[in-house]
């Protein structure tokens, strides 16, 4: 899945101007409820500055400092480091840049560096609950050892059970013991006849969900 169906798009962002001053852009991200802004000069994605960015150095300075710096440029106290992404990069490696990185939301850029959108962390996890089939079906989590055409055996047994296949993810329990998790999504007029196909070939089922 790649994050250009994630994206909530430029035009329906409230966005800052390098221009505004730190008091200009902490009233605009408080008065709309958000927690930070991006930061963008003719299209071009600059920065993004948050509530965090700002009252963190803040407390650190005199109360003289504190009166200046609602008058300093927003650019300033942005962080102006923040690795972007484009449409066509995948899921995983958004989330990956999220987690790794600590950020309120990913910048989506086009080859000039014009901000297309952002990506957010809700974005994110509904994008999982969908690979995931959240809601979907019956859910059943199955133990297995590690062997060369698994996945393809348990989508017959499924298939001769009449079942349909919603989701699957693969997990590895134990790096020590070559032993997967699966949990797969089910739709089927009868799950006991799923449980018992599955478990002729072999996999322990450890939980059924409806």
């Amino acid at each position: 899945m790649y994050i250009r169906n994630l994206i909530v798009g430029v035009e329906n962002l409230t966005t800052l101007s390098p221009t505004v001053t730190v008091g200009e852009a902490l009233k605009t991200i408080e008065d709309n409820g958000f927690l930070s802004l991006p930061i963008i000069d003719g299209g071009v994605f600059k920065g993004c500055i948050s509530t965090y960015d700002i009252y963190k150095i803040y407390f650190k300075k005199t109360k003289e400092e504190q009166e200046k710096m609602f008058n300093e440029p927003v650019m300033s106290y942005a962080q102006t480091n923040m690795p972007t992404v484009t449409k066509n990069t995948v899921v995983e490696d958004a989330s990956t840049l999220l987690r790794q990185h600590n950020l309120p939301f990913i910048p989506v850029i086009d080859e000039n560096g014009v901000l297309n959108g952002i990506v957010t962390h809700k974005a994110l996890f509904d994008a999982i609950d969908r690979l995931l089939g959240y809601r979907k079906g019956v859910r059943f989590t199955l133990h297995t050892p590690d062997f060369k055409g698994g996945i393809s055996v348990l989508a017959k047994a499924i298939k001769k059970a009449d079942g349909n296949i919603i989701s699957l993810v693969v997990n590895d329990l134990n790096k020590m013991i070559p032993t997967k998790e699966i949990v797969v999504r089910v739709e089927a007029d009868d799950i006991k006849k799923v449980k018992e196909f599955v478990e002729k070939e072999g996999f322990k089922v450890f939980e059924v969900i409806q």
